[in-house]
């Protein structure tokens, strides 16, 4: 399914039905940049806190669901490599708007992986790239999913170009290319279904062989 979204978002990029996007208000962007933030950021409270998150769609209730399990004294490390990251963030372009606050959190977090601190962490990291796998291609396993594959292919389309919009409205790059957006949106979704087949769940390492 994820290939066939990917090239369904591909083919919009190219017939150019990006130029949608500007018809949509700026409220409903907001809106929609807004409740990805929030989603976001309840998706990262177990993670930050050192719990596994629960069995659960709905990030809030994961959230909640984890506090019971946190260890504090661990969690005390984590909550403050967070805002030590936030503050970094913030801060950073203050104090000089060419010193890139992004990158110098991940190198901060880089350092604190090193140093191995008593914080969680997503494991071990693949020794290479996956070969890719083509799925079977047949009408008997591809026609349930057609339907399927044009909400999500809808949604990414969507959410990368008001992600672009509202990126471009608070950065001095210039105009972006919604069409081109979403040849690249499309291209990732279909790779990622396509390298999926050989990646290992987030947080494990793949067996040797």
């Amino acid at each position: 399914m994820g290939l066939l979204a990917g090239v369904i978002v591909v083919v919009a990029g190219v017939r150019r039905l990006g130029r949608a996007v500007t018809y949509i208000p700026w409220p409903v962007i907001e809106g929609f940049t807004l409740g990805i933030a929030i989603i976001i950021f309840l998706q990262q409270v177990p993670a930050a806190l050192g719990t596994e998150p629960r069995p659960s769609t709905n990030a809030l209730v994961a959230a909640i669901e984890s506090l019971p399990t946190v260890s504090w004294p661990e969690a005390a490390w984590a909550l403050g490599i967070v805002l030590v990251v936030a503050a970094v963030m913030v801060f950073a372009p203050r104090i000089h708007k060419l010193l890139p606050g992004s990158i110098i959190a991940i190198v901060l977090v880089c350092v604190v992986a090193v140093a191995q601190l008593p914080v969680a962490t997503i494991g071990e990291l693949p020794p290479g790239l996956p070969m890719p796998i083509v799925p079977e291609r047949t009408f008997d396993t591809m026609s349930p999913l057609i339907g399927a594959a044009f909400t999500v292919a809808a949604l990414a389309a969507i959410e990368s170009l008001l992600s672009a919009r509202v990126a471009a409205s608070i950065s001095d790059t210039g105009p972006y290319d919604a069409d081109r957006e979403l040849v690249g949106q499309g291209t990732r979704v279909g790779g990622i279904r396509l390298l999926r087949g050989h990646c290992p769940p987030r947080g494990r390492s793949p067996a040797p062989p």
